[in-house]
């Protein structure tokens, strides 16, 4: 119950807030991909269903400013999500105002018309499955898993975590506001020989999960950071 309650904590303002959009221009928009928005340190970002953005931000009261740096990867997708990914652009360098109510986010114009809705994004991970993406190799690198290996990350609602490398693996895990403690971390001791460096992506990834200290739910993807603010392990949530 712990657990549960704080992932499910609900915002209270922008500041440490994520979000996936769930309506744009009055029009709910489409269900994959997800588009999502989060604040931090006066910073916002997310992906817009195609493109990554990021810029600056400052809200007092319920006034709200966008950075002119605010910017946006150049990559190309289908053309209903690019079209949609116009849209929330523009209704997001175009709001003024913002309203929280419950679990819902409205960016608003200067009438108080809703340019865009949000829904609170869970930051519960108790029942979530997670395929690695990258992990630190202990080397001040990130690298994504060996061609034909996957990793994986359950977490189930008891505070027990497991997955599979080459062996199996188990640990338990603690939740609080963002943070993350991982801990009594075990595996199997099955030895495999493909592919070649199998082995030690498993240590090494290991020893990045014992490193979490903070982590962020966005969208689809679950990233943990060290407590010097390194990436410890990415992942995508699991079809």
């Amino acid at each position: 119950m712990l657990l549960s309650a704080c992932g499910n904590q609900t915002p209270t303002s922008l500041e440490g807030s994520s979000w996936i959009l769930v309506e744009i221009n009055r029009q709910p928009v489409l269900a994959d991909p997800l588009v999502t928005l989060s604040f931090k340190d006066g910073q916002l970002g997310g992906t817009d269903g195609c493109n990554h953005y990021g810029g600056s931000y400052t809200a007092q009261g319920s006034q709200l400013t966008i950075g002119k740096d605010i910017f946006s990867t150049m990559m190309a997708c289908e053309e209903g999500i690019m079209q949609q990914a116009s849209d929330y652009f523009s209704a997001l360098t175009s709001a003024v105002k913002y309203e929280i109510n419950g679990d819902k986010l409205s960016l608003l114009d200067e009438n108080g018309a809703a340019l865009a809705v949000f829904s609170a994004q869970s930051q519960d991970l108790a029942g979530t499955n997670w395929i690695v993406t990258g992990f630190n190799n202990g080397h001040q690198g990130v690298v994504s898993p060996i061609l034909d290996t996957e990793l994986t990350l359950v977490f189930d609602s008891e505070g027990k975590l497991s997955g599979r490398v080459c062996n199996s693996y188990f640990g338990a895990y603690e939740t609080g506001k963002g943070t993350i403690k991982i801990s009594e971390l075990g595996q199997t001791e099955m030895y495999c020989v493909e592919p070649e460096g199998i082995m030690e992506q498993e240590s090494q990834f290991l020893q990045a999960l014992a490193t979490a200290a903070t982590y962020r739910v966005d969208g689809n993807r679950l990233e943990m950071r060290t407590a010097g603010d390194e990436i410890a392990v990415s992942l995508t949530k699991a079809p």
